[in-house]
């Protein structure tokens, strides 16, 4: 994917989507994949890879499933896995507002987003 910027925010990393959870951990230690494959099991979910990124105030996750889930499956998924809970109270915010009004399909990619680096 082609490195662009999502207004004046930063350089986007990843995208949404169905088949992949976006885990963001603001701790210096590395997150704990053994924590994350528990959860992934006791919810029945299979991830095909596990790949995570240092960052300049902690990690990125990014899991890639064997099958899709709905907005708020990831959700939850992110929240229980330990990703950051502000991060995912905003994305829960996000994915009940295209629930509700639908506010076009350029959010349907951007409601759960992780970040390069941040330009601010």
């Amino acid at each position: 994917m082609k490195p662009w910027t999502f207004r004046r925010f930063g350089i986007v990393k990843e995208l949404a989507r169905p088949d992949r959870l976006l885990l963001d951990f603001d701790f210096r230690r590395v997150p704990r994949l053994r924590s994350i494959w528990a959860v992934c099991r006791i919810v029945g979910l299979r991830p095909a890879w596990i790949r995570t990124d240092r960052t300049r105030h902690g990690w990125h996750a990014v899991i890639q499933l064997c099958a899709p889930l709905t907005n708020a499956e990831i959700v939850a998924c992110q929240a229980i896995m330990g990703s950051d809970s502000r991060r995912e109270a905003l994305n829960l915010m996000r994915v009940i507002a295209i629930r509700q009004r639908d506010p076009g399909p350029a959010w349907r990619d951007r409601w759960n987003i992780l970040f390069e680096c941040k330009l601010t």
